[in-house]
């Protein structure tokens, strides 16, 4: 996490209490969301606070390796494989434009190369790598099929050895959230179909300073069905694991912000080895 980041949220905290992210504090009219663009605080910082920290600790040493993101969206993550030392980034968007943004954003990016695919069955020949990382790659499987076929792609694009992380949505049994609103503190929330089954569709909005909504829809599918897709392609194992906080993010905020994430995390980490 950088350090005008740190600083930034620090002085919003200063400004305004924890429980100010939606409503103002009394007194004042404007609510911590209205007030992240004034304080220019990282529209990434929840990201960083979760999904980077909790990346970079289940990945491990990632010099001299090579890595494959299977959905790097706006290729975020890149710099990230680069500064822990990978020898060379393959990075697979499903959207045009993003990806477009990616390459003007980081072109100054060494061994880094961005293109448009899919996690389903890479039209292009990539060859094999140490690791396969995807943030949010399972959430856009919109059927089973889907599904499998993101863990074969995965297996496929792996060498011997080599390993997968990457988030999904959380499937462990009985810890779906279904309360609209609960994450809004965090800028972002998740809004289930229900009753939840088997290709659920998720509603995901993330709130930037800006006061624009990203809307991206996700679906849902059981750990058995992960177990079932993972086997199918090949693993052995399939390893569900806590997303973690930053520590630096939780010096500033305190433990109790993180509170609610921590008793209904919306998402958890996948972690499979070849």
């Amino acid at each position: 996490m950088g350090f005008r980041v740190l600083i930034t949220i620090l002085f919003g905290l200063i400004c305004c209490s924890n429980n100010a992210y939606i409503t103002p504090l009394a007194g004042e009219k404007k609510s911590y969301l209205e007030r992240q663009k004034e304080l220019q605080l990282d529209k990434d910082w929840i990201r960083e606070a979760l999904d980077v920290y909790s990346f970079f600790n289940y990945l491990g040493d990632l010099h001299n390796k090579t890595v494959l993101d299977l959905a790097c969206e706006d290729g975020y993550f890149s710099k990230s494989f680069v500064k822990h030392g990978a020898s060379k980034v393959v990075c697979i968007g499903f959207s045009k434009s993003l990806v477009e943004f990616a390459r003007t954003r980081y072109k100054g990016l060494q061994n880094v190369s961005y293109y448009v695919d899919n996690g389903l069955s890479l039209q292009r020949k990539f060859g094999q790598f140490d690791v396969v990382v995807g943030e949010n790659l399972f959430g856009y499987a919109k059927s089973l099929n889907e599904l499998e076929k993101m863990f074969t792609t995965i297996y496929q694009s792996l060498k011997p050895g080599g390993y997968f992380v990457g988030t999904s949505p959380n499937i462990l049994p009985g810890q779906q959230n279904t309360e609209v609103g609960y994450y809004r503190k965090y800028d972002f929330d998740i809004n289930y179909q229900t009753p939840i089954t088997e290709g659920s569709l998720i509603d995901c909005y993330t709130y930037n300073p800006d006061g624009s909504i990203l809307h991206v829809k996700h679906y849902h599918y059981s750990y058995e069905s992960y177990q079932k897709a993972s086997k199918k392609a090949g693993f052995k194992q399939l390893e569900v694991l806590p997303m973690l906080v930053s520590p630096d993010i939780t010096e500033v905020l305190g433990e109790k912000f993180w509170i609610a994430y921590r008793a209904k995390p919306n998402a958890v980490l996948i972690r499979l080895q070849k």
